[in-house]
């Protein structure tokens, strides 16, 4: 026979005050933040080669067609350069390593915070779980955070049925957009942990990758606030489409690792 497992709290972020109007509460606290896409001089230079497309047609109707695709391939071969570069420098550099090496500083391990928004994937919960629980980091170290949609009663249900001690479950309030980066800002109000990680329903992290990214974090300077981790599809031989987003993912946290480091 099983013990009881312990109560399990399910937060509602509606009722707490420093989550209310999360959508919007970063905007007014964060005015210079990653919400501006565009910055007024890109804008500008937008808005001026749509003008001058528009022109370029109107003016030239029956050599538009050559100069348009002449344009377009123009842009794609920079696109191609730039992923290039991106593609040597991270060969080249190698600025970001794993974390095999262990520190003399290691014990105690700092809290780190597990960010897991889901929406309407309740059945997946248990492999959520599993994948979870195969992570090597002390459990009394680890803050895990089930985010869920306030309208999704299934998964919130079965996130309750799997939480544990270490695995807590957060009801994002209604808003717009409802997006998983607007989740996530409710979760990090929520983080209590030093180092924060956001992990999707259906991936399955290396048991060690936690203890590497802290082993990284503690060899890099100071102003470095972000790594990537190497993604791969774990089902990548299955078909083509699969073949193909295996290839995309490792040359954008393979080969390019030398530019997957954020600073501050």
């Amino acid at each position: 026979m099983q013990p009881p497992r312990p109560p399990v709290a399910v937060t509602d972020a509606r009722l707490e005050s420093p989550w209310q109007n999360s959508g919007t509460r970063w905007h007014r606290e964060e005015p210079a933040g990653s919400r501006r896409t565009w910055t007024p001089l890109q804008t500008a230079l937008y808005l001026l080669a749509v003008a001058a497309l528009v022109v370029l047609a109107w003016m030239c109707p029956r050599q538009f067609p050559f100069w348009g695709g002449a344009l377009v391939l123009v842009v794609y071969a920079l696109v191609v350069f730039a992923r290039t570069l991106a593609v040597l420098s991270g060969l080249l550099l190698h600025d970001v390593e794993r974390g095999d090496e262990k520190g003399p500083d290691e014990e105690p391990w700092p809290l780190f915070t597990v960010l897991l928004p889901v929406y309407r994937e309740a059945h997946i919960l248990p492999d959520l779980l599993t994948a979870l629980t195969a992570l090597d980091y002390p459990r009394d170290r680890l803050d895990a955070i089930v985010l869920v949609e306030a309208d999704d009663a299934e998964t919130c249900e079965a996130a309750a049925r799997v939480a544990t001690s270490w695995l807590r479950v957060v009801v994002v309030p209604p808003g717009e957009p409802r997006t998983k980066p607007r989740a996530c800002n409710v979760g990090l109000a929520a983080a209590r942990g030093e180092f924060l990680v956001v992990f999707d329903a259906e991936d399955r992290p290396d048991p060690d990758q936690l203890k590497q990214a802290v082993r990284v974090f503690r060899r890099s300077p100071p102003g470095v606030v972000c790594l990537q981790a190497h993604l791969n599809y774990y089902n990548s031989r299955d078909n083509l489409l699969t073949r193909c987003f295996a290839v995309e993912y490792a040359a954008l946290t393979s080969t390019c690792r030398g530019c997957t480091r954020c600073a501050a």
